[in-house]
């Protein structure tokens, strides 16, 4: 019985999710397994380009010999980086019971350029066109769930986890764009655009998450699988500073800033993956790996202005989002 408590307190570190082989499993007899008391924790890495909405900085507008002319957007994007994610849980004595806290994290940046060698350079933000333009790109995301947990038995090689608790997610992305002017002779660059934009929110989660064991043919291996939904309530910030003539005396700067009050984001969590579990002679501790894939999805996180020809601007929504593959240590005390 040892064991098989072992194993519980092991595989509740799973992200949140559910096999899909639980399925052919629902019909067998499910029963809250008895847990011995203990203490879990994982660490991990995961490694993910993260995406939100219009990254667009300019237009190119290529000229040919025949007088069509080709129009592209180019975007700026963030680098893959590697993440971060660590987990600690308590399971209680002689129930089905546990609470979890866990921490996601991820740090990432990128920049491109695009040059007037063979075309024109336009910014839709400041309407003009430049010799050449530049963008660098930064995100910053933190994430931390307090979850509390119900185990269930399905069948022999089936264990499934029940979560709802409280979950807390902070989000900023800052775009730096510079452009030089096509006429000055000047080595400053003439105009810049810097967007910011910061959502913080807390908010109820619900999620399941499970695990296949192969058994005694591949013993030790298993397949993991599923996803989380949670429900945030909090403040996106939105700035955009528009400078004109960049480091000359005339500098001339335009601000524009937004506050949403009580906004809602929704996320949507998913991972698969396969995993292996150790246990120790005294069965008493036990260690695993897991491999897999995983998705993060924050819908209208990220604010951006739109600017038309006019310069009428207003706040455009877009979702938050990241996915890559990932490992994580796991481990029972």
């Amino acid at each position: 019985m040892k064991q098989m408590s072992n194993q519980f307190f092991l595989y509740s570190l799973t992200s949140l999710a559910v096999t899909a082989s639980s399925l052919a499993y629902a019909q067998e007899d499910a029963q809250a397994p008895s847990l011995e008391g203990g203490i879990t924790a994982s660490i991990g890495t995961f490694y993910a380009a993260p995406v939100a909405g219009d990254q667009d900085y300019v237009t190119i507008f290529e000229h040919h010999d025949n007088g069509a002319v080709d129009e592209q957007k180019h975007a700026v994007n963030a680098d893959y980086d590697f993440g971060f994610e660590a987990a600690l849980a308590y399971v209680f004595d002689e129930t089905a019971n546990s609470v979890e806290l866990s921490y996601r994290t991820l740090d990432a940046d990128g920049d491109g350029s695009e040059e007037d060698s063979i075309s024109e350079v336009f910014s839709s933000v400041t309407n003009e066109f430049y010799d050449s333009a530049s963008s660098s790109i930064a995100y910053d995301f933190n994430a931390v769930d307090l979850m509390f947990n119900q185990f269930l038995d399905i069948g022999t090689h089936v264990q499934v986890r029940f979560g709802a608790g409280v979950s807390y997610a902070d989000i900023e992305k800052n775009q730096t764009s510079t452009f030089f002017d096509k006429v000055s002779s000047s080595p400053s660059a003439n105009d810049q655009v810097q967007n910011h934009s910061e959502f913080s929110g807390v908010g109820p989660r619900v999620g399941i998450d499970g695990r296949y064991d192969f058994g005694e043919n591949l013993a030790g291996f298993g397949i993991v699988a599923g996803g989380s939904l949670a429900y945030y309530v909090g403040d996106l910030d939105v700035n955009e500073t528009i400078i004109s003539n960049l480091d000359l005396p005339n500098e001339i700067i335009n601000n524009y800033s937004e506050e949403l009050d009580n906004h809602g984001v929704t996320n949507l969590r998913a991972n698969i993956g396969i995993d292996y579990v150790y246990f120790f002679e005294d069965e008493a501790s036990t260690l695993g790996v897991e491999l897999g894939y995983l998705i993060d999805d924050y819908e209208d996180a990220v604010g951006t202005f739109f600017f038309t020809s006019d310069v009428v601007y207003s706040t455009e929504l877009s979702s938050f989002s990241y996915s890559g593959p990932y490992v994580n240590l796991k481990g029972v005390f």
